[in-house]
């Protein structure tokens, strides 16, 4: 952030050019463009302000960058005000035509003057041919638009990081000898794919797992340098192995740098609905549950009921699934790609997604 130096000082050479003394130059140059250096700084600092201001994730995230540039401009503009003629009263000399200048100088002149010279020419090439320009023009604008649809777009872009989580979900009866089994089954599956390293497994209800149907993996992948695919397209594969494992659901996200959410979860995206109206927000989440699950862009998506101090089973993506809470009532819709969860005081709901 130096333009505001930039400008106080090319108008301060300017004068010095023309003839004037170092010092009166930085006095009058200074009072010429002085209020727009202020404008600048003003104009600067009103673009960053809503960043400052921006609530939610986007605004946390984003907080830390717009204090640090509005900070930054506003040290750019008083250094501009009052170091930057200084300076230029003190170290700059007097200009005289036809002065030897050192090598230095004669370098950056005989650059600046080839681009000029560089810009002239390929400003007359551009006025010649004025239509095929104007083509051009349009050409860019159109293409930029189709960049903007087709490349893949997101909150944050998924980062290979060579890690990768996988959550095992069995039926909500099943004992913790034949989970465990389960489990051996599928880290076989994994360990057998050409991309994976190793991997860590855990089974059973402590820790993050909330029930003893849960169990999970950290799976290391080999270097990118070792396997031709990214750590997406590995876990594509592996989604199809695991599928083959039977009475078992395996969901798999890739471990990220930037975590928005402490929440420890299955899913990659979460969604949290709260009203205190029971009726629309039971029938807000069912909704939402149902048009995810019918969504081209997620995987099977399962939906969970809790109730107060009692458990209940809800059967969904081809498994029963549980969980015991306390506390409000609350509605937990969760999958591979998405999670929704809502709830309210008071009331008992029981939802099926088949």
């Amino acid at each position: 952030m130096v333009d505001d130096a930039i400008v106080m000082l090319e108008n301060i050479i300017r004068h010095i050019e023309g003839g004037m003394q170092p010092f009166e130059a930085a006095l009058r140059g200074s009072r010429e463009i002085g209020f727009t250096i202020i404008s600048i700084t003003l104009a600067l600092i009103a673009v960053f302000i809503p960043v400052l201001l921006m609530g939610g994730v986007v605004g946390r995230v984003f907080r830390e960058f717009a204090v640090t540039i509005t900070v930054t401009i506003l040290l750019s503009g008083f250094v501009s005000l009052t170091l930057t003629p200084m300076l230029c009263a003190r170290v700059l000399k007097s200009h005289h035509e036809g002065e030897h200048q050192n090598i230095v100088l004669r370098i950056f002149d005989a650059m600046f003057k080839a681009w000029l010279r560089g810009y002239e020419v390929t400003l007359d090439v551009v006025l010649k041919y004025r239509f095929t320009m104007l083509l051009v023009m349009i050409g860019t604008l159109v293409g930029t638009v189709w960049l903007y649809i087709a490349i893949p777009k997101g909150f944050f872009p998924v980062e290979d990081t060579g890690f990768i989580n996988a959550t095992t979900e069995g039926p909500s009866d099943i004992s913790f000898k034949a989970m465990y089994d389960r489990q051996l089954e599928i880290a076989d599956v994994l360990r057998s794919d050409p991309a994976v390293a190793y991997l860590n497994s855990t089974v059973g209800s402590g820790g993050p797992n909330p029930t003893n149907n849960y169990g999970r993996f950290l799976i290391a992948l080999k270097p990118r340098s070792e396997r031709k695919e990214n750590s997406t397209a590995v876990i594509q594969r592996l989604r199809g192995k695991t599928a083959a494992v039977t009475g078992m659901a395996t969901y798999y996200q890739n471990v990220q740098n930037i975590n928005i959410t402490g929440r420890i979860s299955k899913s990659e995206f979460q969604y949290t609905l709260q009203s205190s109206d029971t009726e629309t927000l039971r029938r807000t989440g069912y909704s939402s549950a149902v048009s995810i699950r019918l969504s081209r862009s997620t995987t099977p998506t399962s939906f969970r009921q809790l109730t107060q101090s009692r458990r209940i089973s809800v059967r969904s993506s081809g498994s029963d699934v549980s969980m015991l809470a306390a506390g409000n009532e609350a509605g937990y819709v969760e999958g591979q790609n998405v999670a929704i969860e809502y709830r309210f005081a008071g009331g008992q709901q029981h939802h099926w997604i088949e």
